[in-house]
């Protein structure tokens, strides 16, 4: 799924157990969209903030661990709070064709497959 808003433009891949993109993941970077462009003004250019969670308003209550820069902002929902960030940035690189990304990903690289991905850039 593909959409934006004043600010930012948004990807998400579907989640398997609800047949859509997850609307409370979706809330989720959305918010930390904005708030890392709030804080912009007040941070250098390689802020970066990171973290994990359980989202509450899910059905299963997922798993989720994000990265926030004032590049992007990255969810990913159903992995572990110590899975490794480089294969999961190649995986949501191919997904959502990051520029440079130089190529396929294998799954054995991964190492736990992410339910869902969801992305915001920044629009200006």
């Amino acid at each position: 799924m593909i959409w934006s808003d004043e600010t930012h433009s948004y990807q998400a891949t579907m989640c398997p157990r609800i047949g859509k993109a997850c609307p409370e993941a979706a809330c989720l970077v959305a918010q930390l969209a904005r708030s890392v462009a709030e804080a912009r003004a007040f941070t250098q250019p390689d802020f970066e903030v990171a973290g994990f969670g359980r989202l509450e308003g899910c059905s299963d209550t997922c798993s989720a661990r994000f990265i926030a820069t004032h590049a992007r902002v990255r969810l990913f929902c159903g992995v572990e709070a110590d899975s490794a960030m480089a294969p999961l940035d190649a995986l949501a690189d191919a997904m959502f064709g990051a520029a440079g990304h130089g190529g396929p990903v294998s799954a054995a690289a991964l190492p736990q497959r992410p339910l869902a991905l969801l992305e915001a850039r920044p629009t200006a």
